[in-house]
């Protein structure tokens, strides 16, 4: 018996300290709370007028920096469209997730434009930088607790109560009410196209040229893939579906890019077949025209990863144009 006690004193304090902690994530739960870093986020998922959407997109930087709602609409000929774009920085699927599903408690969304991009190996990061402050309480039970490639338990509850720790330091230090909301860079009018992204300047880069001059070479006889498999990217996979799913259930349609960083070799046939095998949507990736355009000079890359302003007019013009062609062919 002074075993089971000696036993039991630890755990129920260690469950009595998450409790608190759950209580208290729960009272910063308000959009204003968890949105103090996404400021156009919020306004898109809480302010919009609208209840319809006709496209949603969504990514981490690389999409933010490569996709603009503006130059989509060049090449997408239909008028009067309702674009909301929900780029942020860095990547995560989680967060995606968790932002999407904000945005469908008001909105129906007809159409879906989003990055994929496999998973971070799990010892380099597990989650998104921001998951512990943009997420619902409800949204962290699911991913962390439900959901989590963790098998042990007891993991699954130290990687909870450590984000909730992690939201209670923020406000703690940044507090609860959060910024002003009220000035006009924060106003659905002033928001031009619905678009949360953020375009880049030219900045040259010897690393540009350098990637330049390896992958032309060896363009024409090599390819890349992307993994799908493993246990680094099932949760990934799992939650692309979930998100699919999400929109499909609304009756919306789900469109797949695979963003190219600068002077990427082309996708292996293989991946591109297993990537469609696996979500049963096409995946967009450039084409020899788009590819020699975009590839044509150096300033159409920021870095390494991002495109610039520059590149951006090109990649989401012929996004809206292959968009476009889909819808009529269907």
């Amino acid at each position: 018996m002074a075993q089971i006690r000696h036993i039991l004193g630890p755990v129920m304090v260690f469950l009595a300290l998450i409790l608190v902690l759950v209580v208290l994530t729960f009272l910063t739960d308000s959009p204003k709370s968890r949105y103090q870093k996404y400021h156009c986020q919020y306004v898109m998922n809480y302010q919009s007028p609208n209840r319809s959407t006709d496209f949603l997109s969504i990514g981490g930087s690389k999409f933010l920096s490569a996709f603009s709602n503006q130059y989509f609409l060049r090449g997408y000929p239909k008028k009067d469209i309702r674009m909301v774009n929900l780029g942020h920085s860095w990547k995560g699927v989680d967060q995606m997730y968790a932002m999407l599903r904000d945005h469908l408690e008001n909105h129906q969304v007809k159409n879906l434009i989003i990055l994929y991009q496999p998973s971070y190996p799990a010892w380099k990061r597990r989650y998104h930088p921001n998951l512990f402050l943009t997420a619902k309480l409800f949204d962290l039970v699911e991913i962390i607790l439900l959901d989590s490639d963790y098998k042990n338990l007891f993991f699954r509850i130290g990687e909870f109560s450590k984000l909730l720790l992690q939201r209670l330091i923020w406000h703690l230090e940044n507090g609860v009410r959060g910024k002003r909301w009220n000035t006009p860079k924060d106003s659905y009018e002033t928001i031009a196209f619905g678009d949360c992204t953020e375009p880049n300047e030219v900045t040259p880069s010897a690393l540009i040229a350098r990637k330049k001059r390896l992958n032309i070479i060896k363009d024409k006889k090599k390819h890349r893939g992307f993994p799908l498999s493993g246990k680094d990217q099932s949760l990934t996979v799992k939650y692309y579906k979930k998100i699919q799913k999400m929109i499909e259930n609304q009756g919306g349609t789900v469109y797949y890019l695979l963003l190219p960083s600068a002077y990427d070799l082309a996708i292996s046939e293989k991946s591109r077949q297993q990537f469609e095998s696996t979500f049963h949507r096409p995946l967009i990736v450039l084409d020899p025209a788009i590819k020699q355009a975009l590839y044509k000079t150096e300033n159409h890359y920021a870095d390494t990863n991002h495109m610039s302003d520059l590149g951006s007019q090109i990649y989401s013009e012929w996004v809206g144009h292959k968009i476009f062609e889909a819808e009529t062919q269907k």
